[in-house]
């Protein structure tokens, strides 16, 4: 495992040895302005926390989870069509 910042989850989880799931669907309104909705919310939350244990990588785990909410064809707000409409 490489650790670039001491007090980084990755020390913490090291020293502990175990796995601490830090994402919730509350954090994903601060990490990603696409989960507009609690299921989008919840799929941030599982998905990050998934890479997050496989990877032990906090940065790509947010990522990876704001490219599946992008993805994701749940409810939520509409968006904004780009180009002309015919």
């Amino acid at each position: 495992m490489c650790v670039l910042r001491t007090g980084s989850l990755a020390v913490r989880m090291a020293r502990n040895k175990e796995m601490i799931m830090p994402f919730t669907s509350k954090d994903a309104k601060s990490k990603t302005k696409k989960a507009d909705t609690p299921a989008k919310k919840k799929q941030f939350a599982s998905t990050a926390n998934a890479v997050l244990k496989k990877s032990g990588d906090e940065g790509k785990a947010i990522r990876i989870a704001n490219a599946a909410v992008a993805k994701s064809k749940g409810k939520g707000k509409p968006s904004a069509k780009k180009g002309k409409d015919y």
